[in-house]
């Protein structure tokens, strides 16, 4: 079998704090964080442990490694051989998922309740003892290659590879992936001073939701995590790199599809009330612009981090049509931004905006997986999250433009098709 990815405890418990969004929170002695919630419309329990072992804690020499290691976890420790793991799962009824970030290594997998217990004593295992072997590391090393390679088959994952390599400040700048030159280069010794330094309980929070009883749930995780040695939770220094002279490049590409990505860069977030205005604000950019860029479909996104992100706006176009709407994006992006300072947003475009967001919250929330997802993320970020129902005012919308959204603070980088000249 495969594993699948995607890029008596009362001497145990530190803390319970209040619920967020219905999630019971309990923070060990060790540091590592269990959130629990009770779902009562399925048979199922969504697992979840995300640890602050993304690709922003990789130092000089270690690129790559965040993705090497959520590979190597599952290839043996030092009580179970390569391949037992996974097998032990599939016995249970379910399968490991992994995936990495820039701010995460997340491991996951749905299991029936009966089967809880066993499942995170492999979970635990494989995060406290993985031995990271010679030999797995060098069967994994083309497999991430290809992953890789495929990566950079999507424009979207390119122009944004490129992006962020052109304009981060932060150590964003590096795909969380690495390079092919990074796997290749990567050596075992480097793989297990990431792993030693950064799967810590401290830097782990556990998401449990579906069909568990909390106080249980917590016991079981207890019992498996509890021992593992305390670490520091205090978050390494975010490396900083000077803002470039220039803020636009055109870059040779090698497809027939011309691209455009555009960026604002937004300050890291204490706190999700903080980051609130900037989803709202991507809403109604977004809202304000699909008629005027019609045929041309563009993506608005952003997603908070630990360090400064970029709101981005990204398209692809092929047709003459789209082309001539993908030269006047940021003319009209910029136009935009100027009428939400000059005229505040109407009370039906806060509503619109409100009932976007309440829809992609809404969908989220569909499975236990993606709340564990919401509610994990969330507690990695160290933010409480905020339902849509919590209004920016038209003030707050003005002010959050005004500081981040000028003409001086747009980033663009520009894909061409193949045959063109930068």
């Amino acid at each position: 079998m495969k594993t699948a990815r995607h890029y008596g405890i009362g001497l145990l418990l530190l803390l319970l704090c209040s619920p967020s969004w219905g999630a019971e929170v309990v923070t060990l002695a060790n540091g590592l964080r269990i959130l629990t919630e009770t779902r009562n419309d399925t048979p199922l329990v969504a697992i979840q442990m995300w640890v602050r072992a993304g690709s922003r804690e990789e130092q000089q020499g270690e690129e790559g490694s965040a993705h090497f290691v959520e590979h190597l976890v599952f290839k043996g420790t030092t009580t179970r051989k390569t391949g037992e793991t996974d097998l032990e799962l599939e016995q249970l009824g379910g399968v490991w998922k992994a995936a990495t970030g820039p701010d995460y290594a997340r491991y996951e997998t749905r299991i029936t309740q009966e089967a809880l217990e066993n499942t995170l004593a492999l979970l635990a295992d494989f995060l406290r003892n993985a031995t990271l072997p010679a030999g797995e590391m060098e069967k994994e090393r083309p497999v991430i290659l290809d992953e890789l390679a495929q990566h950079r088959t999507q424009n979207q994952n390119l122009l944004l590879d490129l992006f962020y390599l052109a304009f981060a400040p932060t150590a964003y700048r590096h795909s969380p992936g690495g390079t092919p030159d990074a796997i290749l280069s990567l050596k075992r010794d480097t793989l297990l001073n990431f792993y030693r330094r950064n799967y810590a309980p401290a830097n782990c929070t556990l998401v449990l939701v579906g069909n568990i009883e909390p106080k249980q749930a917590i016991a079981f995780a207890a019992k498996r995590f509890g021992d593992w040695k305390p670490a520091s939770a205090t978050l390494p220094a975010m490396p900083t790199f000077p803002l470039v002279a220039s803020r636009y490049f055109d870059v040779a590409g090698q497809t027939e599809t011309e691209s455009l990505a555009l960026g604002y860069l937004i300050p890291a977030q204490p706190d999700a009330s903080q980051s609130l205005p900037t989803q709202w604000v991507k809403q109604m950019l977004q809202t304000r612009l699909r008629a005027k860029i019609a045929p041309l479909e563009a993506i608005f996104q952003y997603t908070p981090r630990l360090g400064s992100n970029f709101m981005l706006i990204t398209a692809h176009a092929r047709t003459s049509r789209e082309l001539e709407v993908l030269s006047q994006l940021k003319s009209l992006v910029l136009a935009e931004c100027e009428g939400l300072v000059k005229r505040p947003p109407t009370k039906l475009e806060i509503e619109i905006a409100r009932s976007h967001l309440q829809t992609e919250e809404a969908l989220e929330r569909e499975t236990s997986l993606g709340v564990a997802s919401q509610i994990g993320y969330s507690a990695l970020l160290q933010i409480a999250p905020q339902k849509p129902e919590t209004r920016p005012t038209p003030q707050d919308i003005q002010k959050f433009v005004q500081d981040y959204l000028t003409p001086e603070q747009l980033f663009a980088l520009h894909l061409l098709a193949k045959g063109q000249q930068p």
